[in-house]
């Protein structure tokens, strides 16, 4: 028995943490039942997993081959061609033949012919408003009807290559990273993709921030222009993705580490604290999640027995490492620039972070002992004199002076290694 629509997209979306397989299955429904076209705008924050959305829902279609063709464009990763056309005759050529496997030798020669048609139209340009109205005052229109036939053949001939290149089939055809692509570029790609917009079979999934849409037509166009206005006569539906949970995401980006590596529970237990905290995005717990790998064997072997000094420890090194990977102008400053701890600490919402610990049964306030820390370990050659020494630093307790002495600032040591990684 051949499988449901439905049955295609479990399968894509079966490690569905964040519950959007039938936002998927809904919007395809959409497309199923409109017989025309249709341009869906698929608005979320940066960093809020659509690429990871869309690759799921590409898988799906890729089962479906004998009804759909599904093309990737990423507006991100192709702003280098300057030239939108290129970057559009890539995604369709590289889509068309290597992952739906269409090997006809017409293909090549077909999306050429399509972007001859993009050209064509690109140098005619808009009609000039002007030149309409010197025609009318001259009563001279001939020219002008001409020149708009023109642009009205060219654009039949472009809707004739593209109903060829489908067949019987819905393209389905995916624009993401809008939001991080050069705001020319995106402005340009999507002036070009509107000739596709109304071409029977032709279904366009646009994923951005919105809002950072809004911006990048205001900045092309100016602040006068109604960009919301612009954009409503390209896109016909605004679906808003729902809002992953940040916890759970979290969860299954460190759940192999934390059964691999014990001893680094508690800073994976913080470093999801501070990361809810400041409501970073899912490529910032991506990014930490390689950071951590990368050193967690390293820590693991190196890490102490649970004590007071190895408990600090954790928590000194979660914020290490969580700035860190935010911002290593931050990072350098926490550990190089006394003046600049305070400053830096309140940024990242160190306020906020409820850690409760003790030394020798006496409660320590947290924003205290570690704005304390942080100034010893910015004076490091002080430190290390007075460590040699067995000095204790500025009258403080002996438990800080074990810290320093157990640590022997290890955490920095180890993070030093992530500078050789292009994270």
């Amino acid at each position: 028995m051949a499988k449901t629509m439905e049955e295609y997209f479990n399968d894509a979306f079966q490690e569905d943490i964040f519950n959007r397989k039938m936002a998927a299955v809904n919007l395809m429904k959409i497309i199923n039942e409109n017989n025309s076209s249709l341009t869906i705008a698929l608005n979320s924050e940066w960093g809020t997993g659509k690429t990871t959305f869309i690759k799921k829902w590409i898988n799906a279609l890729n089962e479906q081959k004998e009804e759909y063709i599904s093309i990737y464009l990423n507006a991100w990763e192709s702003d280098h061609f300057n030239n939108p056309i290129l970057a559009i005759m890539y995604a369709m050529e590289d889509f068309l033949v290597k992952v739906n496997n269409i090997h006809s030798n017409d293909i090549t020669t077909a999306v050429i012919e399509v972007a001859k048609g993009l050209v064509n139209l690109a140098t005619k340009g808009v009609v000039n408003i002007d030149k309409i109205k010197a025609s009318l005052d001259k009563k001279d229109i001939k020219e002008l009807y001409n020149e708009m036939k023109t642009i009205s053949e060219i654009k039949k001939d472009l809707e004739k290559q593209l109903l060829n290149i489908k067949g019987n089939k819905k393209v389905i055809f995916f624009v993401d990273e809008l939001d991080r692509a050069k705001p020319n570029f995106v402005v340009d790609l999507i002036e070009v993709l509107k000739h596709f917009f109304e071409v029977e079979g032709y279904y366009f999934i646009l994923a951005t921030d919105r809002s950072q849409l809004n911006s990048i037509v205001k900045k092309r166009y100016g602040e006068d222009i109604s960009s919301n206005g612009y954009l409503r006569k390209m896109i016909d539906l605004d679906y808003n993705l729902k809002k992953p949970s940040l916890d759970k995401y979290f969860d299954s980006k460190f759940s192999y580490i934390e059964r691999e590596y014990v001893k680094l529970k508690n800073i994976i237990d913080n470093l999801k604290k501070l990361t809810i905290i400041n409501n970073y995005s899912l490529r910032y717990v991506d990014k930490l999640e390689i950071y951590i790998s990368i050193i967690a064997p390293r820590l693991n072997k190196n890490l102490s027995r649970e004590n007071h000094t190895k408990y600090l420890l954790d928590v000194v090194f979660s914020i290490l490492i969580f700035i860190r990977a935010k911002d290593t102008v931050d990072y350098n400053n926490l550990i190089n620039s006394k003046d600049k701890v305070y400053e830096v600490l309140l940024k990242y919402k160190m306020i906020d972070f409820e850690i409760e610990f003790s030394e020798n049964g006496s409660p320590l306030d947290f924003n205290e002992t570690i704005i304390k820390i942080f100034s010893i370990i910015c004076d490091k050659s002080s430190l290390k004199t007075n460590l040699e020494k067995k000095i204790i630093i500025n009258n403080i307790s002996q438990g800080y002076y074990n810290f320093f002495r157990d640590g022997k600032l290890k955490y920095i040591d180890e993070l030093e290694f992530l500078n050789g990684f292009d994270v």
